[in-house]
């Protein structure tokens, strides 16, 4: 008798782990019948926000369509020289999920291009459960425009932008403009 639970419960755990691996091909497969989810570019004007921000460089500056303006992480003088913080982030809300392959950010034009560097791409259905997309070593420079490709496109509705470093002059994001593209 016991031995036919277990392979009732192998076989339910086994056909639960299917059920989810073809719910996720659906909403693949959903997702490349939209097209882009509808629109060439996912991101703009969509809700974003940012581990920090500095003066007026908030986090709308990089869904907003406009090369010209850029959005910052806070920097702070401390001891005479500059720093910025530990591991800066930004993420956008793209209000659906969608099958993500790209990711392009154009990085601020004025000056400090080489900040863009060390720079994580991850996705997910929620800012708690984020997967690798791609990543890029750098630095860029002022107004390049630097693409990262999803090592494997999946499905998302979140995009977040990481620059992995601790706390140094450098640790800074602040780029004009991103987007994604399914």
């Amino acid at each position: 008798m016991k031995v036919r639970e277990l392979e009732r419960k192998v076989q339910s755990n086994a056909l639960k782990a299917k059920v989810e691996e073809l719910k996720e091909r659906i909403e693949i497969i959903e997702s490349r019948n939209k097209g882009s989810c509808g629109k060439k570019i996912l991101t703009f004007k969509k809700t974003c926000g940012q581990s920090s921000f500095h003066s007026i460089h908030k986090c709308d500056k990089a869904v907003d369509g406009d090369l010209n303006n850029f959005i910052h992480t806070q920097i702070v003088m401390k001891n005479g020289a500059w720093q910025g913080e530990s591991y800066p982030y930004w993420w956008v809300d793209l209000k659906s999920s969608c099958l993500i392959k790209k990711i392009r950010i154009y990085n601020r034009k004025d000056c400090c291009g080489n900040r863009l560097r060390n720079t994580e791409v991850t996705i997910g259905n929620s800012l708690s459960s984020m997967k690798l997309c791609g990543y890029y070593k750098g630095p860029a420079a002022n107004g390049e425009i630097v693409n990262i490709s999803c090592r494997e496109p999946k499905v998302a509705r979140y995009v977040n932008v990481m620059i992995k470093e601790k706390n140094t002059e450098e640790t800074v994001v602040n780029f004009a403009e991103v987007e994604v593209f399914s």
